[in-house]
């Protein structure tokens, strides 16, 4: 089975740096008076700050380029950018609009049809996971989810009205994740999600559970897209047990067209010939179980130096041509993974990596600036929400 994973968030390590300072007001957007008690978070990390009696924060941020969630009960959330090469001298005005609550989604579970507990299983899977963390981690309020099956055929579309609240136990966070959107297609066994966490660490745990959490911890970060990157920002992927060669694509002459395909089908729920039904059946309906494209592995290694990019100014950036197989030489696959292949000894976790437009720029806190730019197959492809680790995560020794 093709793992093809696209997740849109900042998940790479920050680095210890000058601190930065990050001030400001969030106001009404109406009555432009402050908005007291509101919350402002640099997302993917620990790091947030509530606002005082007047609206007004103060942040010390490290170095580097971050997502800004300004969130506030009874009010739409903001996002925004902000890069400390740039941040202005004055202090930030953040306006905040006016909300109102949705009525229309269910309150009570036994109101729900059987197709909503389906799609939700669906959903749970691919957007928590099903390796250990992800299957230990729980959504606490997951009857605000709207699960959409029926209008797109063949996919299924995830919003929430508020934030989502996710119990990692295994990993000792409680994760708020602001869901902005979750397609997940049944015919490509794909999926797209786009959104913003902020971590809570549980500062609670008695010192067994927390060198067992913190062990967990160290598992779910090695091995990672962001250990890869961050790696390969530092310049020492080889020391920390990465391996890189090629991938070629090519598209598979076997398979039709999906649009050839699915005219295919629909010819063949009008017709009435069984000659025609069976020509159908066999040069397309049967084909499209067939995998579109066929892949070349190029086993030459890739030397990390090439894989990133420093302009004149000292911008770094990842880059590569095709597709890049990254190999994580540290760690073997773990059982969970290994359920869905026939029967095999584990070997070191594979991966691709694809750059949607060829290269990404990195920045010196580890940060990546286009925030759909990459997409993952295989190992880190598998891994989903609930092996996810915030930015300011570091390995103690």
């Amino acid at each position: 089975m093709r793992h093809l994973f696209s997740i849109v968030l900042l998940l790479l390590p920050l680095t210890i740096s000058a601190q930065i300072e990050f001030r400001g007001r969030v106001l009404d957007s109406t009555s432009r008076s402050g908005v007291p008690y509101s919350t402002v978070f640099l997302t993917g990390t620990t790091v947030g700050i509530s606002t005082d009696e007047q609206g007004y924060f103060f942040l010390q941020i490290p170095e580097g380029s971050y997502e800004v969630l300004v969130r506030m009960l009874g009010y739409e959330p903001k996002i925004f950018r902000i890069a400390t090469t740039e941040m202005q001298k004055e202090a930030y005005q953040i306006f905040l609009t006016p909300a109102y609550p949705e009525l229309d989604f269910l309150e009570v579970e036994d109101q729900r049809d059987p197709v909503w507990f389906e799609n939700l299983k669906i959903f749970n899977q691919f957007f928590l996971g099903t390796s250990r963390n992800g299957k230990a981690s729980r959504i606490l309020n997951q009857n605000i989810l709207h699960l959409d099956s029926d209008s797109e055929p063949q996919t299924l579309k995830v919003t929430a009205p508020d934030l989502l609240q996710i119990e990692n136990s295994n990993l000792g966070y409680r994760v708020e994740f602001l869901l902005e959107e979750f397609t997940y297609s049944l015919r490509s066994k794909s999926f797209y999600v786009s959104g913003y966490p902020q971590f809570i660490a549980v500062t609670t745990l008695k010192r067994s559970r927390a060198n067992r959490v913190e062990a967990n911890r160290r598992k779910a970060y090695q091995g990672s897209l962001q250990h890869l990157v961050w790696s390969l920002y530092e310049g020492n992927a080889d020391e920390e047990g990465f391996e890189f060669s090629t991938v070629i694509r090519n598209k598979n002459p076997e398979r039709p067209e999906q649009s050839q395909i699915d005219t295919a089908k629909e010819r063949f729920a009008l017709t009435t010939n069984s000659d025609e039904k069976d020509s159908l059946n066999q040069n397309f309906l049967q084909k499209e179980r067939l995998n579109p494209y066929i892949d070349k592995h190029i086993y030459e290694p890739v030397p990390e130096s090439v894989l990133v990019r420093i302009d004149e100014k000292g911008h770094k950036y990842l880059t590569f041509d095709h597709l890049l197989h990254v190999t994580y030489t540290k760690e073997l696959e773990s059982k969970e993974y290994l359920r869905q292949f026939a029967p095999r000894t584990p070997r070191g976790q594979r991966s691709i990596l694809i750059l949607s437009k060829g290269e990404m720029e990195i920045f010196k806190n580890g940060t990546y600036g286009n925030r759909s730019g990459i997409f993952l197959e295989g190992y880190m492809g598998w891994e989903k929400i609930g092996e996810l680790m915030p930015l300011d995560y570091t390995l103690k020794e």
